[in-house]
């Protein structure tokens, strides 16, 4: 079969959502157009379009109750599965696919399990760590346990899972269980090599802090703010954090009542270009997760020689290989990450520091988009369809 054609759901697509629409788009659009054809289903949100072409993947936003980019309810899902179901099978009136990609098994998988019902539509799902249930909970946890049944079965029906780490690997084995391991797979995320790479760096006099992530319970951003009021009795400094989120709101009032508006910066969505030229002056990136899939923000903060100080989650082993590279805590805690960003700073502003370090420190096991691609190409080429 020389021409895929593929029919993607995804709840989130850029420029709205999180790290896992992220993903989806560095891979569909880097995809040979003269091995895939490629049809994208996603959620509309204001100002974006219904319909469009870009970078020749046919997009398609249906409107739901879906209200925010960074979270979502099951009522809000609910709703885009109806949506996108209605979407889909007008779609397959005039077009047939080869094959169902799901973005999540959760929402996107339970459309994809319907259409392989009605119409045999082959698919896959593309699982980024908390729509497995037991993963460590947060959040939509409660939902995914109540749907397990469910989300077995959507699993043990698909072509395949594919899991971002070798923890999240074990934990989908585990929950389908080893009669159907062989469903499972595992393809990390990447980084852009052309935008993250290692660039001169300057000392900076005030140590210079990087948050960068969805401000939501999951990513740690409570742990975050403990931290800098901690930092704020040892050292001066200044944490600049990116991203949006319900928790911006505490997070700006913390900083209010503990007069620490001078130190933490709220820049809020900025573009990957900027968000580049922003590693480049950072001295360390503070990531205190409860949990991940695979962090985009750590690959890419190592990649530009960036350290960095995060909780021992899904994905940081693979990523932090050594203590030049990063410093993992077992869990969210306060007093360990200050004590370990205290200790950082204090070796690194010293006159034993080399600042115009330019070649890649990283783990090589880390690879760009592109390689990433080539695993994801491999995969469906050689799938039973």
């Amino acid at each position: 079969m020389s021409l895929l054609k593929l029919l993607v759901l995804s709840y989130e697509y850029p420029p709205v959502g999180g790290g896992g629409g992220i993903m989806l788009k560095n891979v569909l659009e880097r995809f040979d157009p003269n091995q895939f054809s490629i049809t994208l289903i996603t959620t509309w949100f204001e100002n974006l379009a219904e319909h469009e072409v870009v970078n020749e993947i046919n997009i398609h936003r249906v409107k739901s109750k879906r209200k925010y980019e960074w979270q979502s309810n099951p009522i809000e899902m609910l709703s885009w599965i109806k949506f996108a179901k209605q979407k889909s099978e007008e779609l397959l009136k005039t077009e047939k696919y080869n094959l169902v990609i799901s973005n999540f098994v959760v929402p996107g998988g339970i459309l994809a399990y319907y259409l392989y019902k009605k119409y045999q539509l082959p698919y896959i799902c593309i699982s980024h760590g908390h729509d497995i249930p037991w993963v460590k909970p947060y959040s939509l946890y409660p939902l995914f346990f109540i749907t397990q049944w469910k989300i077995k079965k959507i699993i043990k029906s698909s072509k395949g899972a594919i899991t971002l780490s070798p923890e999240l690997e074990k934990n989908a084995i585990n929950f389908i269980g080893k009669a159907h391991s062989n469903l499972i797979h595992q393809i990390p995320n990447g980084y852009n090599h052309h935008l993250f790479y290692p660039r001169e760096k300057v000392k900076n006099e005030i140590p210079k802090l990087l948050f960068v992530g969805r401000l939501v319970t999951q990513k740690g951003v409570k742990t975050l703010m403990k931290i800098a009021l901690e930092l704020k009795k040892h050292i001066p400094f200044e944490l600049t954090i990116v991203g949006e989120g319900p928790k911006r709101k505490f997070m700006e009032a913390f900083s209010k009542k503990n007069n620490l508006e001078s130190q933490c910066i709220f820049l809020g969505k900025i573009t990957q270009i900027e968000l580049s030229e922003i590693y480049s002056k950072s001295d360390l990136l503070i990531a205190p997760s409860i949990s991940e899939g695979m962090s985009l923000a750590i690959i890419e903060a190592v990649s530009c020689n960036l350290f960095v100080i995060t909780t021992e989650v899904s994905g940081t082993k693979e990523i932090i290989k050594n203590t030049k590279i990063g410093y993992m805590i077992k869990n969210s805690n306060c007093k360990y990450f200050t004590k370990y960003i205290l200790d950082y700073i204090h070796f690194n502003h010293n006159d034993n520091f080399i600042v115009n370090q330019t070649e890649p420190s990283c783990n090589k096991k880390i690879s760009s988009w592109d390689i990433i691609v080539n695993k994801y190409t491999f995969f469906l080429k050689n799938l039973n369809l």
